[in-house]
This record gives structure tokens, sequence and C-alpha cells, in this order.
């Protein structure tokens, strides 16, 4: 109970301390530029926090393996405050540079083990016409996955990695009201001190599009993607006689998501949104040892549900369940591992954000409006 009141008061004071960046009158900017705050704050309930699968969670409430396990409860409930600041520069007719800074973080109110930060940089290009292209880096210093046995020692250590990811997107507007997207993707997870084998590069493309203008001002996107990663244990020199896992993937993911207003009256919007994900992997090891990825293929889905309501022009208020799962099928008998294998994870939430112009244009200054986030 102690632990989960530190998590939560971390969270909040995150909170409290980003929201007091919102007060104070905005500043006047040069003619075209502006600067936005975002300030934002989720707390969630998550019934299974690393994704064990029934025979993990069984071990765990079990109490008989200590070692494989370094959470204090496999459900909990999480704070994750985000900070972004957007600097934008409107040139007229059509055309924009912008930059976006953003930090966010999740704390766990009984597993701070488990807690994380990340930082993201991304600049924007927009054209005449609402075409864009966009470059973002992400990156994330230490995310815990879960104890992972060790094959040399045949000690569960702690299985924990840094990402850092790269992505270059454009977007064509085709009319109107619909766009194509083409994005590319490259992830680098960094395993240390242990499990090197699972350091990894993934490639990844995504072809989106997207419809706009529909009734009741609805927004539809439909996207797909092939993933490819390639980890460092597949360049064992013994080969298919190594022991060491192969954790190397080839796969694809299709999603839909869509977004319509539902009640309107004076500043106040109330708006249902809907996303849904399928994502299947085919794992590349052929080594016999490795029963845990040796043959295997995952079938994953994700759905998600929320109301947003939006009090224009600053606030917003959404609710969300989250529901994933993923089904694990082996070569052979599954294996009692620690990997992932097949889970089931909900998660319910609250999400409440701020966003405004804390240094905008002076009066003036050309502003042409543009769609999206």
């Amino acid at each position: 109970m102690a632990g989960g009141c530190r998590g939560a008061e971390r969270g909040w004071n995150t909170a409290l301390m980003l929201a007091a960046l919102c007060a104070g009158a905005p500043a006047l900017a040069a003619r075209g530029q502006s600067l936005e705050l975002a300030v934002g704050i989720s707390t969630a309930y998550d019934n299974n926090l690393l994704q064990y699968s029934d025979n993990q969670i069984g071990q765990f409430e079990s109490g008989l393996f200590p070692a494989r396990f370094s959470v204090h409860s496999r459900d909990d409930v999480t704070f994750s405050p985000a900070l972004a600041l957007t600097w934008d520069l409107d040139r007229g007719g059509g055309r924009r540079h912008s930059l976006r800074l953003k930090g966010e973080g999740e704390f766990d109110g009984r597993n701070p083990t488990a807690d994380h930060r990340a930082a993201s940089l991304a600049w924007r290009e927009t054209f005449r016409g609402g075409h864009r292209f966009s470059l973002r880096g992400y990156y994330l210093p230490s995310y815990y996955l879960r104890q992972l046995r060790n094959v040399t020692t045949g000690v569960d250590e702690r299985g924990q990695f840094s990402l850092a990811i790269g992505e270059a997107a454009s977007s064509i507007a085709l009319g109107r009201h619909a766009h194509a997207g083409l994005d590319y993707q490259f992830e680098r997870r960094d395993y240390a001190p242990f499990f090197g084998e699972r350091t990894s590069g993934t490639h990844q493309g995504t072809v989106s599009l997207g419809f706009s203008g529909l009734p009741d001002h609805g927004v539809i996107d439909l996207s797909g993607a092939y993933r490819k990663s390639l980890a460092d244990g597949a360049h064992d020199p013994a080969g298919s006689a190594s022991l060491l896992p192969d954790v190397s993937y080839h796969g694809w993911w299709a999603g839909f998501s869509g977004r319509a207003e539902l009640a309107r009256r004076a500043s106040v919007r109330l708006i249902g949104d809907l996303d849904y994900k399928i994502e299947a992997r085919s794992f590349d090891s052929n080594r016999p040892a490795d029963r845990s990825h040796e043959g295997r293929k995952d079938l994953g889905n994700t759905i998600e549900v929320g109301l947003r309501g939006q009090l224009r022009p600053h606030w917003t208020l959404r609710g969300f369940d989250r529901y994933d799962t993923s089904r694990a099928s082996y070569g052979g008998a599954a294996p009692l591992t620690s990997d992932p294998g097949s889970f089931r994870q909900n998660q319910i939430g609250l999400e409440i954000g701020w966003t405004g112009d804390i240094w905008k244009p002076a009066r003036g200054a050309a502003s042409d409006e543009e769609g999206g986030n």
C-alpha cells in the first residue's frame, strides 16, 4: 500500500509541476511564429502490467518461484505525465515549419521497478495543398521487460533494454478530404547488462490512407505495415547448434482508427473514438534448443474504445478501455518459458490534457489553420 502511495505521489507531483507552467499570459512572438505548450497526465488500472502468460501468472501467484519475478503484483495503477513544446512558423500560403519536443514517463504505484521515461523530437514541413514531410527521433533509456533466464548461467536476470527510434514520414493530400501516407521506421533495442544476444535492429515500412469530412465530423484512418527484426543472437558462430535464443522475426500488422462527434454545445464537444490493430509475427530461429522461438508464430489483437470531452480551446478529458490479446503457437510443445508467449491485458483509464499558446503571433501575423496534431 505504501508503494502505491509513493507511485501516486511521484506521478501527481510531476503532473502538478507541469500544470504550473500553464499559468501566466502568453507572450507575443515574431510575425508568423508561435510556441504551444501541451500538458497531460493519464492514470489507468492495468490488470497485467508486464504481459505475463497464464503459466507465468500461475507461477507468480504460487509464490514458489520468487527469483523469476521482481514485481510485487501482476496488476497496478499507472500514472503517466507528459509535456510537449511545439514551435511553429507559418509562412503563409500553406507553407509551415514545426518543431516539437516531448517528454513523457510512466510511474507504477506498486511496482516502481517498471517505471520508465522517454523523450522525442520531431520536425515537420507542411507544403501548399496539405502535403507533409516529417522526421522524428525517440529515445527511451531504460525499459524493464521482465526477468529472463540466462542460458549460460541458468540464473534469472533482469531483462531490460534501451530503445532508439528514427522515423521519416510523408503524407500527400488526395483532394480536400483524403490523404495517403508512407512511413519508414528503424528501431534499435540494446539489452544491457545481460542478454546481449537479444539486442536487435528492426525495420518497418507503413502505408496509410485517411478520410475526413465524414458525417458528424468523422475521421477514418486505415494503415498497414511490414516489420523485419534481426537480433544479434542470429550471428552466433555455433549456428543451429547454439544454446542462445534467436529472437529475430518478420511479420505484419494492419489497423483501423476512427472518431466522430457525438454531441456539441457552445464550446463543449463530445467525441467517440475506436482503434483496432491485428499483428502477426513469425520467428526465424532454427535452433532446436531454442524452444521459446523455433517455429513460433504470434497473433495479436488490440482494441481501444474512448470517449473524449473537449472544453475548447484548452482542456480535454478522455476515458478509455484498451484490451490486448496475443496467442503464441509453437512448432512443438509449448515450453515453460519466461518469454511472454500468449497473454491477455486490459487497461482502463482517464486522460486529462491542457493545450494552449504561450508565445503567439503578434497582431496582424498571417495564420493558416492546419488540421491534425
